[in-house]
């Protein structure tokens, strides 16, 4: 690369759609396609395109690496990309799904009134607050013995149906029925395992929360009803993955990984995209043990929002309307094998959602903004490997929010605009601020100019519990 920004070689393909030409950087073997409008691609940090460059230059890719609307650096791979292999000199690599395996969202409606919810806000946030474990290194109550905890990993959202968490009607709305198959326990280190055992039901810290919101604008009325959403719906948005199991099987398997590289003679531009070649006793391994945080995470969604449930019933006259039905939930951070315009590839999203023709794909914005349900589309199979973004993405690190925004006008905003925000951490509060992202409805509108995804219904916050 000569002396030129990254930036400056970057093409415009159509309407949404960017490219990163082969050859851009040395050793690109494909080019980079990058999912976004010409102002995000100004807000975007030139070190997260460099390290989507990189991905280029691996072995095995199915199709050009892809960045979407949110990217902004992560570990390895941006935050808000999708990579996929084919089997043939393709890789499994745990740097690329990340350390917090199966984060997602879970959407679920409720027949409680916006006008009740505004109403008793303040004190339904304190005590909501006080039933949701939140934090780092957060426990719940949930107290489960090693062989409860591995059927928890076994079987994921079935576990909670077992356990009375959850009837079984609502496994249709989540993602692979809330189950991975193939997971072995017995993959998963005794270190993890014990970080874990007491993280069933909890909600964690950093951009995790639980959100009550309500339906603010429909879309696509047809689609809005198939959900049983209406204008104004209260509406319960849980964001969380699987806590210090799914951080713990992460670094364990980054550590077997690199080691993995030496064996295979493997030579990538940066560690952290360190991998193991498909089908390898090390690849299936951490295939099986990322299978099991993903159905932990599934499970732990699904106890949270029963103890969301038990709250409302508490704090109201308990009845059918305090109820949650599950919309949907769906998956970042995950690795899966999947089957695309015909061709079979093992495909990594690090903050990306699954975003197949007519499935529902959920958006969330930060704490002082609206979040949206989309639905996939066959454009999405085309250009982005059947995904779509997973939020707004940061436009400030934890570091800068912290050194340039101040709580108390941070909390003055977020009044101002209906929201109240509940956290034991101000320090979580700066972290996650509204203004150290980007604009949702910037995101959102790149996604519906590249056709990959579109909207159906908007929520805007009223309550945010916060970790």
């Amino acid at each position: 690369m000569s002396n030129k920004g990254i930036k400056e070689y970057i093409v415009k393909k159509e309407k949404g759609i960017y490219e990163l030409p082969y050859g851009s950087i040395y050793g690109m073997k494909l080019p980079c396609r990058l999912i976004l409008s010409e102002k995000l691609l100004d807000e975007i940090d030139e070190e997260a395109i460099k390290q989507l460059a990189r991905v280029a230059m691996l072995p095995g890719l199915a199709s050009a690496p892809v960045g979407l609307p949110d990217m902004h650096w992560g570990y390895g791979v941006p935050i808000g990309s999708v990579i996929g292999f084919q089997r043939k000199d393709g890789i499994i690599s745990s740097g690329m799904v990340g350390f917090d395996i199966n984060c997602g969202i879970s959407l679920f409606k409720t027949g409680l009134s916006k006008e009740r919810v505004i109403e008793h806000k303040e004190r339904l946030g304190k005590f909501l607050l006080k039933k949701i474990p939140t934090g780092v290194g957060s426990k719940s109550n949930i107290r489960l013995t090693e062989i409860e905890l591995n059927r928890v990993m076994e079987e994921g959202a079935r576990w909670c149906v077992k356990n009375n968490y959850v009837s079984e009607s609502e496994l249709k709305h989540i993602e692979d029925e809330g189950r991975l198959e193939g997971a072995d326990t017995s993959k998963v280190s005794k270190e993890a395992k014990k970080r874990g055992i007491k993280q069933l039901g909890s909600l964690g810290s950093g951009n995790h929360f639980v959100e009550l919101s309500y339906v603010k604008n429909i879309f696509d009325k047809k689609e809005a009803e198939k959900y049983g959403l209406k204008k104004d719906t209260i509406c319960v948005m849980i964001h969380t993955g699987s806590r210090g199991l799914g951080h713990q099987i992460a670094t364990d398997y980054v550590k077997l990984h690199l080691k993995a590289m030496e064996r295979y003679k493997l030579s990538f531009p940066d560690k952290q995209l360190a991998g193991a070649p498909i089908g390898s006793p090390e690849a299936e391994d951490y295939l099986k043990a990322m299978k099991c945080a993903a159905n932990f995470s599934f499970a732990n969604k699904l106890v949270l929002a029963s103890f969301v449930e038990k709250g409302l019933n508490e704090f109201f006259i308990a009845g059918e309307e305090k109820r949650l039905k599950g919309i949907y939930t769906i998956s970042h951070n995950i690795c899966k094998k999947e089957k695309i315009q015909g061709q079979e590839i093992f495909v990594h999203r690090k903050g990306a959602t699954r975003a197949f023709p007519e499935e529902p794909a959920i958006i969330a914005g930060s704490m002082g903004s609206s979040s949206f349900l989309m639905k996939g589309t066959e454009k999405s199979l085309k250009y982005s490997l059947g995904s779509t973004c997973h939020g707004a993405g940061r436009a400030l690190s934890r570091k800068e929010a912290k050194q340039s925004l101040n709580l108390a006008k941070v909390k003055q905003s977020l009044d101002a605009k209906g929201i109240s925000v509940f956290s034991h951490s101000e320090k979580g509060i700066l972290d996650e601020a509204p203004k150290a992202y980007k604009s949702i409805y910037k995101v959102i509108e790149s996604t519906e100019d590249a056709g990959i995804s579109k909207k159906i219904a908007e929520f805007s916050p009223l309550i945010v519990i916060k970790g």
